[in-house]
């Protein structure tokens, strides 16, 4: 009996720690819902080596399509939601779920297509120098970047 209490005990600990912690996603998925190539990652670092000014435009570029991608990721996170809950649905519906993430997959291109745009528009600005800087930083750590070599099947 003391064991059964306290399994019991520990799972329901367990559960309520992890109700609270969805809860606590749920609630701030909006503020953080920015694609981590924009908000800071590759693309951002991708013009660590820019001038000062060219590199502040740039930044507020990447800033300015974080925004404006919000509502697109924010799609794509409830188009995978549902997905994973028809997945799981009592009736098994492949349509449903294909349509999910199909949805799921317009949204992630839209995202990238701004985030595409919005360096191309910044590039357009710079001078030929900076051009060849903000490349390399894109070769280096952004799209431009070639995949690992992986090594050869034996």
């Amino acid at each position: 009996m003391r064991t059964a209490l306290i399994a019991s005990v520990v799972l329901n600990v367990f559960l309520m720690g992890a109700a609270a912690g969805g809860f606590y996603s749920w609630s701030f998925a909006e503020a953080t819902a920015v694609p981590a190539a924009i908000r800071g990652g590759r693309l951002r670092a991708a013009g660590d080596e820019l001038a000062p000014q060219p590199q502040a435009a740039y930044r507020q570029a990447l800033r300015q399509a974080a925004v404006e991608s919000r509502p697109a990721v924010i799609a794509a996170q409830i188009a995978r939601m549902r997905a994973a809950a028809a997945f799981i649905a009592p009736e098994f519906d492949q349509e449903a779920i294909q349509a999910a993430l199909d949805e799921a997959l317009a949204a992630d291109f839209t995202v990238r297509k701004l985030a595409e745009k919005t360096v191309l528009d910044v590039v357009a600005t710079l001078p030929l120098d900076q051009r060849r800087v903000l490349a390399e930083g894109l070769h280096r750590n952004g799209p431009l970047r070639y995949p690992q070599q992986s090594p050869a099947p034996r």
